[in-house]
Formats: C-alpha cells, structure tokens, sequence
C-alpha cells in the first residue's frame, strides 16, 4: 500500500448542476440534442444545416465552402510571420509523416476515400495527404462570425483539397450523410467538444472516425530539482482545450508545491479537475503515472528519459524541460479495417536536447500558438524562449513576481 498524498484532488464533475462545457443542462442533455441535430439534417439536409450553424455559430454566409479567390483573401489577411510559422511547422509535420509512412510495407494499395478534417490542419490534414489520401475536406467552425483566416491558411498549404466554413454536429452530420451541397465523407478526423464528440459516436459506423475522444489530459511527473513556475506553466498549457481538461501533478518532493499551480494563472480545469499528488518514490511515480494513462506525460526529473522504461500507459511523453507538450500535440490516426497493428501500443516521445533549438522552437510555438487564441500553449513555449534565448516577456516577469510573495 502506497502513502501518496493528495494535496489536491478533482471535482466529481456527475455532481455539478451544469454541463462542463458551461452549456445549460446537465452532461445527460448531450446525446439527446446531438441526435436531434443529426435526425432533422438527415431529413432536411442543407436547410436544416443553414439553421443549425446560424444558430449554434451565428454564421450563414451564401455558401460554407470557400472559393479559391475567398481562400486568397484569408492568407493575405495573415501576417506573412504566421504564413512562414504555418510552412515551418507543416515541413516537420510532413517530414514525420513521411518517415513513419515510408516504415510501412505496403500489400496492396485501393484509395478512394475522404476525410473531413477540422482546425488541426497540421496534424489530419498533412499526415493524410502523405497517407495518399486522395481528396481531404477540411471544415471549420467560424469564429465571433467570421472566417478563421490562419485555420483557412493552415489548410490551404496543408493541401486540403476543398475548405469549408461550418462547424460543430451540423458539419459532421452533413458531412456523414450528405446534402444538396456538400459531398459524403468516408473517414473523420481531428479534435472535438462534447457534442462533436457524440455526434462521432452516433455515426460510427456510417462512418470511420480516428478515435472516440474524451477531454485532452496532461500528467506532469516532477521532482525536487524541477522549477515550480515551469511546472504550472506547462499544466495550465493544456487547460486552454476546454474547461473539462484533467491535469494531474505527481511529485516526490512536496516543496514543490509551495509555489502552487493554482496562483494567478489557474482556470476553470485546473480549479474542478486539477489533482496534486506527492509519493514517496519514483517507482511510485511512475506506477501511479501508467494508472492515469494520460494523453500527455511530462518529465520534469533529473533523468527524463526514465519515463522511455518505466512508462507504458501514455498517448505521448515528453521529456525533459526543453521539450513541452505545446511543441507537438499527439495526433491519433485511423486504420482501415481490422489488421495486427490494432492490437499493437504506439506510443511517441519528444525530447529537445539543445538550449537553443527549444528556444527557438518556443518562439515558433508562441507565435503560432497565439495566432489561434490558444495563449496557454503560446506561454508554454515561450517560457523555453526566456530561458534559454533569454527572452523578455512581461507575463514571465509579472508571474515570478506574483510566485514570489506567496
């Protein structure tokens, strides 16, 4: 029997009144609304789509699918740093993808499928076209009523073949089934709310989907050599998904804790799902750490790379205080069919050896990071750019500040 404290656990969220996606009602609601959507698409097709996404999103343009002159008009809105940004990271994308494409022996080769993909244009939509995914449809919601234009970019050099303006259970049912105007997709992939989520699950089938998602999860495994500001820089990093995000802390060394995660910069997630954990060992640690099996794991140890041994239940580890989470989202993929490799583990790890290139890597991810409204990623990565580029930021400044007079 372990002696693990729990210096912060998580709220059951069934005991909340509301949903955690801060919508009306209570979580049981969603199936419910998510069939009804799906039912009258189904009958209504385009009409009921229309309605739908002006309902849900506020938006009815003429038409959701962009035209080529609509798709030149939201690149050229972008700032030429973030169209740079946009092909730097889709060439490493595509590099990764092409290594792991080329380890595969092909058997026999019949493409004739599409894929709806969604703002993770880097991850669904370059990884597809290096499959040999013939024609990728890329769809994402507007945003305050208005076309994302850095999403429309992303997609555009990704190589996404048609991109359509439309978010939310109203673009995966049409999609799925089809309408006046929109063609039907064969395969599903990218993240997702609750609702897309569920909509996912109803159509499986139909349908093929990457995964059936839940709330985007971080562990961080830290000792007494890690920097606390890092260590709650790097959980609330992942809070920014939603306001369900699970992050976990596990520490051997319970002054760590004494510059809590939970100061100045604490949301909604870590405030109802945050758990702190001291243990007495590493094996503990990390026997605790493959009991949570979380999306994303964290070494912030003297010897990072233990994780490589001692880990076997995580989607990606993340090793070292040089490499973040923010760097490299895990992306999950769908196979075709039942075959060997969906019964085998494939886990993927980073790791960033060099002061410099992890500084440079959190400009990168700052820069890119805020030119999709995701602020806790761009503050992981440039937390690397301060320390190891000697960066002047004045989040950074005021935090240590703040950290300071507790």
């Amino acid at each position: 029997m372990t002696d693990k404290k729990y210096l912060k656990t998580h709220i059951d969220h069934h005991s909340l009144g509301t949903a955690v996606t801060g919508t009306a009602g209570s979580t049981h609601d969603v199936p419910a609304r998510v069939r009804d959507v799906i039912e009258t698409i189904r009958k209504d097709g385009d009409i009921a789509v229309r309605k739908y996404s002006e309902k849900f999103d506020k938006w009815s343009p003429r038409a959701f699918r962009l035209s080529k002159s609509e798709i030149d008009k939201a690149i050229a809105a972008c700032p030429k740093q973030t169209i740079e940004d946009i092909k730097n990271v889709q060439r490493n994308v595509r590099a990764f993808a092409e290594a792991q494409r080329k380890s595969i022996t092909d058997f026999e080769l019949e493409n004739a499928s599409r894929l709806l993909s969604d703002a993770s244009a880097h991850m669904t939509i370059v990884t597809a076209k290096v499959a040999g995914v013939q024609t990728v449809v890329g769809c994402t919601p507007p945003i305050l009523g208005k076309i994302p234009n850095v999403t429309v970019a992303a997609m555009y050099y990704a190589g996404a073949d048609e991109i359509w303006v439309l978010g939310g259970v109203q673009a995966v049912t049409a999609m799925v089934c089809g309408t006046g105007t929109m063609p039907k997709v064969y395969f599903i992939a990218g993240p997702s709310n609750a609702f897309v989520a569920e909509a996912k699950r109803q159509l499986f089938g139909e349908v093929g989907i990457d995964i059936f998602a839940g709330p985007t999860e971080v562990l961080v495994i830290a000792d007494e050599h890690a920097d606390p500001f890092t260590v709650a820089t790097d959980l609330l990093s992942q809070a920014e998904h939603g306001p369900d995000t699970p992050a976990v802390l596990i520490t051997t060394s319970e002054k760590l804790l004494e510059i809590p995660p939970t100061a100045a910069l604490a949301g909604t997630s870590w405030k109802t799902f945050g758990e702190a954990i001291v243990v007495p060992t590493f094996e503990e640690a990390f026997k605790l750490a493959n009991e949570y099996a979380s999306e994303h794991v964290r070494t912030l140890i003297r010897h990072p790379r233990e994780a490589l041994e001692k880990m076997q239940n995580s989607g990606a580890l993340f090793l070292g205080e040089k490499t973040c989470v923010s760097y490299g989202d895990k992306a999950a993929k769908y196979t075709g069919g039942l075959w060997v490799g969906k019964y085998l583990r494939t886990v993927t790890y980073q790791e960033v050896t060099s002061e410099s290139a992890s500084g440079e890597l959190g400009r990168l991810c700052g820069r890119s990071a805020r030119a999709e409204n995701f602020e806790g990623h761009a503050r992981s990565g440039d937390l690397r750019a301060h320390k190891y580029l000697r960066d002047d930021l004045e989040w950074i400044n005021q935090g240590s500040q703040s950290a300071s007079k507790l």
